[in-house]
């Protein structure tokens, strides 16, 4: 369920927050895209490598920014995937390819940026547009 306003300036949820929602069977909390990511990497164990990323898009047929933030991990098979609230995407070799699949459907949307954060929203890396494809 997408932020309605007055989450939208929470930033994002607690984790604690997201599990104890998916413990009660609570739908009626707005978890949207940002407490799913950070909840999955709090809870995804740490051999996968978990991080936040973010990465924003503008519709230029709608006049329009938007966005999603999802979990970036790494399999053992050293391939890349994203999970979130749209599910588990991949296999990737590395983050050019998640956000290139993220927008290849909408001829309409331009890369604006991306980050990397770690599961204390620590920023690791970010820039401008599409990630350079060296970015794991």
């Amino acid at each position: 369920r997408p932020d309605r306003f007055v989450q939208l300036w929470d930033v994002v949820g607690s984790p604690r927050w997201v599990q104890h929602c998916i413990n009660t069977g609570d739908t009626s909390s707005a978890m949207d895209c940002d407490e799913f990511a950070c909840w999955a990497a709090n809870t995804i164990h740490a051999k996968f490598d978990p991080r936040i990323l973010c990465f924003s898009w503008y519709d230029e047929r709608q006049n329009k920014l938007s966005g999603h933030a999802m979990c970036w991990v790494r399999t053992k098979d050293g391939k890349y995937h994203h999970v979130g609230n749209w599910g588990l995407y991949g296999p990737y070799n590395n983050l050019y390819e998640a956000c290139d699949e993220i927008l290849s459907p909408n001829i309409d949307f331009k890369a604006v940026g991306w980050a990397l954060l770690n599961r204390d929203l620590e920023l690791l890396s970010s820039g401008r547009g599409m990630p350079p494809k060296k970015i794991l």
